[in-house]
């Protein structure tokens, strides 16, 4: 799925300390967190989350894969802001589920 969808990452991903503002400022719709991100960094961002009433999830993608997927370095988290990426990326979870 990552890799599906890695030109609409690109553009519409934001990595910290960008993600940590959206957080708090509620413009993130969705944060994705890698499966391999440490335990302090999956606290941190699911307690920020949790906190601010935003989605966020742990997915199936190492901080490199991740990183790559937004064209950036290895990450452990991104945020999306973008109402249309998110329902964009909900669509495409479900149809893979379906497959």
């Amino acid at each position: 799925l990552i890799c599906q969808m890695t030109s609409m990452y690109q553009k519409a991903g934001i990595t910290l300390p960008e993600a940590l503002e959206a957080i708090r400022s509620g413009k993130a719709k969705l944060v994705l967190v890698a499966q391999d991100a440490s335990d302090n960094t999956k606290k941190s961002i699911g307690d920020k989350c949790a906190f601010y009433s935003v989605c966020s999830e742990e997915i199936d993608a190492t901080v490199t894969e991740l990183g790559s997927a937004v064209g950036k370095r290895p990450v452990a988290t991104v945020a999306f802001t973008d109402t249309n990426f998110v329902k964009a990326y909900r669509k495409s979870l479900q149809n893979s589920h379906a497959d």
